[in-house]
């Protein structure tokens, strides 16, 4: 497997990520195997999104699903698995 750093479905994620959230978007961290460099050809991509003033985080959650499962989809790599990606409030008390 890619380095994240070179892995196209990722950099796609972050672009369209960036593009649908804006302003809003705090940042972006990968996580679980592929950060600790023991992902296989068959792993997911672990993905916490953090946003800034959440009003309504199931919309997010789903404009997040629907994001991912496209750019899988797209990709047509059926041995590829969405994994859940949630939204997470930020303020200024948890920086």
């Amino acid at each position: 497997m890619s380095a994240p750093a070179d892995d196209p479905i990722l950099k796609r994620f972050r672009a369209a990520l960036d593009e649908m959230s804006g302003a809003r978007l705090e940042r972006g961290v990968l996580f679980g195997s592929g950060v600790r460099c023991d992902a296989h050809e068959d792993s997911d991509s672990d993905v916490a999104v953090f946003l800034r003033d959440l009003a309504d985080r199931p919309a997010e959650m789903n404009r997040l699903a629907d994001l991912s499962t496209k750019i899988i989809v797209e990709e047509e790599a059926p041995s590829s698995t969405a994994c859940p990606i949630a939204p997470v409030r930020t303020t200024s008390a948890h920086r």
